[in-house]
């Protein structure tokens, strides 16, 4: 039960691409700058809601919940806002944006653990401005029209193909290494790598091996 209402792990993420998508209609009608401060407000709301109750009471909270479209929404609906509008800001904003937030998202991870004796994993407060940051940046048209075609582009370009793929695989991987490979348990960038490659590798496999049905079934596009 808990796996089909989409409350195992990773999946909370197709509930909220169900709940992103039946609100769309609406927002679509409404692109413009005031509801977007509306969806800002909405997020910034709800997240400082959940950390309050996973940090000061707490209570862990399923991703299904905290991991839901009221914190989550600014960067669906900030998609939407972006290809209606123009995308010719100046790239000093969301680099900027991204340093500064990098470095609040670090203070406060470390304030929650002086504060509460926690490690503060996922969207929090103080990640929003880099989030967003990095998003900017990458739907620059400054950034697209400084892009150039080389291998470290298309490799970039290739995992982004596959990226919702890697997404809902890697998770596996991790309880594999976790449970075959104990060693790497105190490595994160040696767990990280070793699931990554190996996820891509299942990935390529099988889209050589069943193009259809992987596509289709799996979401290896």
């Amino acid at each position: 039960m808990n796996l089909f209402l989409c409350g195992y792990s990773v999946y909370y993420f197709i509930a909220l691409i169900i709940e992103c998508y039946l609100l769309a209609p609406l927002l679509i009608k409404h692109n413009n700058i005031s509801n977007l401060i509306v969806v800002v407000i909405i997020s910034f709301i709800s997240t400082v809601a959940f950390e309050y109750v996973r940090f000061h009471d707490g209570m862990e909270l399923p991703l299904i919940v905290y991991g839901s479209f009221p914190p989550l929404l600014l960067f669906f609906y900030l998609g939407i806002y972006l290809a209606h509008h123009s995308r010719d800001y100046s790239l000093l904003l969301p680099i900027v944006m991204t340093t500064i937030g990098i470095i609040l998202g670090l203070l406060h991870m470390q304030y929650i653990k002086d504060a509460f004796g926690v490690s503060a994993p996922g969207q929090k407060i103080s990640l929003y401005l880099f989030d967003v940051g990095v998003i900017l940046l990458c739907m620059s048209k400054k950034a697209e029209q400084r892009y150039r075609d080389n291998i470290l582009t298309r490799t970039i370009l290739f995992v982004g193909e596959i990226s919702f793929g890697i997404y809902f695989t890697h998770m596996y991987l991790i309880f594999i290494a976790d449970r075959f490979f104990p060693h790497l348990r105190d490595s994160w960038p040696a767990i990280w790598i070793f699931s990554i490659l190996l996820t891509i590798g299942i990935i390529v496999i099988a889209k050589k091996i069943a193009p259809t049905f992987s596509k289709k079934y799996l979401g290896y596009r």
